[in-house]
Parts: C-alpha cells; sequence; structure tokens
C-alpha cells in the first residue's frame, strides 16, 4: 500500500518536473520567455520613472538636439531594459555563456559588422535610385556644413542605440528561445509579424508599412539564423533607417524628434493616392525579398566559428539540437 503511494507520488513530482524542466533538468523555453517578460516589463517600468523623473530635457518647442538627446535616453534605457534580463537568464537559469546571445566580440566581427551597414546602405540607395529615375520621388541637396555633419553624426549614435535596442528585442533571447522549444520556421513567421505590429504605431503607418516590416522581420531572422550573432542584423538595421531619414530625408517630416536631413523627399502627387511613402515601402520590400533569398542561398554567410564551438557545447546537456547551419 505505502509503496504504491510512493510510486504515485514519485510520478506525481515527475511530471510536475516535466511541465517546468525537460529531463535533463533545464527550465523549459516557455518558462524561461515568461521568467524574460516578466523582468523586461519591470525593467521598462523603472527606466520610465528613472527618465521621466531626472534625465529628459522638458520645456516646449525644444530644439533638434534636445530631442535627440530625449530619444537617445529614452532608447538607451530601452536596450538596458531587454539586455539585461537576456544575459542575466543566459548565466544564472541556462547556465551558458552570456555570448550566445549574440552580441560577444569574435574575429571578424568589425568585418561583418562593416558589411552589414555596406548591405543597408545599398539596398536603401538602390530603392531611392529607383524612385527618381522613374519620377515617383524627387530628392533636393539641402546643402552641407560643419552643423549639418555634427547633426547627422549625432543622429547616427541614436539611430545604432534604437537598432541594437529592436533587434535585441526582436532577434534576442525570446527569439532563440522560441528556435529551441519549436523550430526556426514558425518562429520566425511568428516574430516577423510580431515586428510588422510593431510598426503599427508609428506616424503615418499604413498598411505597406505593416507589410515592409514584416518583410524586414523575415529579412533580419534569417542574417541571425545564419550567423547566431546580432551585430550583423543592428548592422544592417541602423544604416537602413539613417540612410532613409537622415541622408534621402524619407519619413523625416511625419517624425517626432528628427529635424534635419541632407536631402529632402517629395514623393510624386501621382502616387500619393495610395500613400505618401507607400511606394518606396513596395519597392524596399521587393529588394529585400530578392536579397533574403540570396542570403539564405549564400554559402559566405555562415555560422560565427566561436558560436559554433560554443552552440555544440550545450546540445548533449541541455537536450536540444540549435539545429545550426553548415
Amino acid at each position: 500500500m505505502n509503496t504504491n503511494n510512493n510510486e504515485n507520488s514519485d510520478h506525481s513530482s515527475s511530471s510536475k518536473i516535466r511541465i517546468f524542466r525537460n529531463r535533463f533538468g533545464h527550465f523549459r523555453a516557455g518558462w524561461r520567455i515568461l521568467f524574460y517578460i516578466s523582468f523586461v516589463l519591470v525593467l521598462f517600468k523603472l527606466s520610465d520613472l528613472l527618465s521621466n523623473s531626472f534625465l529628459l530635457v522638458r520645456g516646449e518647442n525644444l530644439g533638434g538636439y534636445a530631442l535627440l538627446l530625449n530619444r537617445l535616453i529614452s532608447k538607451f534605457g530601452a536596450l538596458l531594459s531587454v539586455l539585461i534580463p537576456g544575459l542575466a537568464l543566459l548565466k544564472w537559469v541556462d547556465k551558458r555563456p552570456v555570448t550566445l546571445l549574440g552580441i560577444g566580440y569574435y574575429k571578424g566581427a568589425v568585418r561583418d559588422f562593416t558589411r552589414s551597414m555596406f548591405m543597408g546602405f545599398i539596398i536603401v540607395t538602390f530603392s531611392v535610385l529607383i524612385l527618381w529615375l522613374t519620377g515617383w520621388a524627387s530628392y533636393s541637396f539641402n546643402g552641407f556644413s560643419m552643423d549639418i555633419l555634427l547633426y547627422l553624426l549625432c543622429c547616427l549614435i541614436v539611430a545604432i542605440i534604437s537598432a541594437a535596442y529592436e533587434e535585441v528585442l526582436f532577434r534576442g533571447y525570446i527569439f532563440q528561445s522560441l528556435i529551441e522549444g519549436s523550430n526556426f520556421w514558425i518562429t520566425l513567421g511568428i516574430y516577423s509579424l510580431l515586428f510588422g505590429a510593431a510598426h503599427i504605431g508609428n506616424p503615418q503607418a499604413t498598411v505597406f508599412t505593416v507589410m515592409f516590416a514584416v518583410i524586414a522581420g523575415l529579412f533580419l531572422g534569417v542574417i541571425y539564423y545564419k550567423t547566431r550573432t546580432l551585430w550583423m542584423c543592428i548592422g544592417v538595421h541602423f544604416m537602413w533607417n539613417w540612410t532613409m531619414a537622415l541622408l534621402y530625408g524619407m519619413g523625416v517630416a511625419e517624425s517626432k524628434f528628427l529635424r534635419r536631413s541632407l536631402f529632402s523627399y517629395k514623393p510624386s502627387e501621382s502616387v500619393l493616392i495610395i500613400g505618401t511613402d507607400a511606394v518606396s515601402e513596395i519597392i524596399l520590400g521587393i529588394i529585400i525579398i530578392v536579397v533574403t533569398i540570396y542570403l539564405w542561398r549564400a554559402k559566405w554567410l555562415r555560422l560565427v566559428e566561436s558560436n559554433r564551438k560554443l552552440w555544440a557545447a550545450y546540445p548533449p546537456k541541455y537536450g536540444i539540437d540549435p539545429e545550426l547551419n553548415t
């Protein structure tokens, strides 16, 4: 009688363990994601309180640099809010090196970061060239001075922090945990849709804006999966944002914090019927689809060797094969 009770008790305990942990004793992906989200929400709240109480510049009709400073402070706080939980969970819950988040330095990191910046610049510039040659948009040079150069450089810093925040949030700990808990294609689809949904609140956002963001989410997800590092994602992300807005003036008129650009952008009246930026978003989307297909097949875009060695140590102990590309 007691033996049966003990067996039932052991079976019940084992079932509870399986609900929270896998057979290797590690928390399942769903629980780790829940821990991460809870941690992030607390830090978001603390960051908002700190920024609103002490750090942000206040006043009406703030100048361009004051607006940039406010943007920098808010985005840097947001970056820390999504970065710290991922690093903490990797170290103390997952028992993994924190570099597996995808932000560790490795041989070739500068080369890959520079290569991705160039990719972002070329993608945007090629779409701008198409708009200009077809007459669907016109661009006028606003002049060059040391002041505009300083403004562009300040915006560059803000763009890097903003892109890093979005990449850690959308291609960081949750994205990586979902890949382990399900598979890459399910995760890529879910997070591409979430990336699109996150852009609904943008000024003058249209259905084309959301569709473009979904395509961009697919593009960035493929880059992460092929390399297992966030540096290339951050590089291409911030450069296309900076090039579109600060160089070519696209979206500056609707921005809440940008006030200047090297060129002014004006869409043709013949395309205004589908939205001011709809044509540019459609063209960019088509280009990114083509580039994504190319990158998926490209042999030069491959797993960072240092990450390959780190990940290889974990499947036997962790119980899940990350299905790394070769």
